[in-house]
């Protein structure tokens, strides 16, 4: 029953009307000015609010918001495809209310039967 437990706390906070908040990320990006369109893509599939754009002859500097759980590797990124030139520099900044919902990404083990049947009665009502 303990790997039930995820799930069934998730459908009852559905079922009772909560909101649920996801942590969002303030973030500085600096960028050499090629990457600039790559990055502001990048930073809106993201599901960023962008504050700040400025940009002189070389490089561009980005400031805005960002919810963690999409921005997690994100700096790595950054790094491949400005060849180590950009920053992507983050710091905790509050919450919001997530514009997805619930999220479905609920560790599950579909081996365990009684799960699996769960999960699957549950889908189709």
């Amino acid at each position: 029953f303990r790997q039930l437990t995820p799930y069934v706390f998730r459908l009852a906070l559905q079922q009772s009307g909560v909101d649920i908040l996801e942590p969002m990320l303030c973030f500085e990006l600096q960028i050499p000015q090629v990457a600039s369109s790559k990055a502001i893509t990048d930073l809106q599939k993201l599901m960023s609010e962008i504050e700040d754009i400025s940009c002189n002859n070389e490089w561009c500097h980005i400031k805005g918001k960002v919810p963690l759980n999409t921005s997690k590797d994100y700096a790595s990124e950054v790094s491949s495809y400005t060849k180590g030139l950009g920053i992507f520099m983050v710091k905790p900044c509050g919450y919001q209310i997530t514009k997805d919902g619930y999220s479905d990404n609920i560790r599950m083990n579909e081996k365990d039967k009684l799960l699996f049947m769960f999960q699957k009665s549950m889908s189709s009502k």
